[in-house]
């Protein structure tokens, strides 16, 4: 669930966080709600993203 910062802070992705900003936690920290999320290598040794919505690495679209 998201909702508009109250006070300064610092993104988990690294980003700062300003009041008003759209936040939301994952996995107990906070983090913008368009933030991109972190490259992770798979087993074919290119990268892929973690779903935003689902949270998890999928091929294809989220179901």
């Amino acid at each position: 669930m998201s909702f508009a910062a109250k006070y300064p802070g610092v993104c988990a992705y690294g980003d700062r966080i300003e009041p008003g900003e759209l936040v939301e936690y994952v996995d107990d920290e906070l983090v913008h709600v368009n933030c991109d999320v972190p490259s992770l290598p798979n087993d074919r040794d290119d990268l892929t993203k973690v779903c935003r919505t689902c949270f998890t690495i999928h091929a294809g679209e989220c179901l």
